[in-house]
């Protein structure tokens, strides 16, 4: 029971006003813009993203932890099944990136043994 409680306080949403992303962006994008600063470009913007949809969701708890205030365990909950879908969707992730390194690994041994 003590690890939900802290579920929650380490994943407090961040501050959405991400002013500073945008200027460090902008003086890029002046300076000429190339390839890295347009991934850095879409990034700011997943994580601006991001940002925003976890603090709507923390603002609509905290609206209905007003209205309800026996709620505390319902909101707990759903901080912790949403943070598990996250790492649900991480682990895929990796998985499938592990699966594609396999087999690139073993293409590649194969090559060399032909060539050998």
């Amino acid at each position: 029971m003590l690890f939900l409680p802290t579920l929650i306080t380490a994943y407090t949403p961040l501050d959405v006003d991400s002013d500073l992303d945008t200027e460090v962006v902008d003086y890029k994008e002046d300076q000429g813009a190339t390839a890295s600063s347009s991934k850095q470009t879409y990034l700011n913007a997943s994580e601006r993203w991001r940002r925003a949809i976890l603090k709507d969701s923390f603002d609509r708890l905290r609206e209905e932890l007003e209205l309800e205030p026996h709620a505390t365990y319902k909101m707990i909950l759903y901080v912790a099944v949403h943070q598990i879908k996250l790492l649900t969707q991480d682990d895929t992730r990796l998985e499938a990136e592990k699966e594609r390194l396999e087999a690139e690994k073993k293409k590649l041994r194969k090559d060399v043994e032909n060539q050998g």
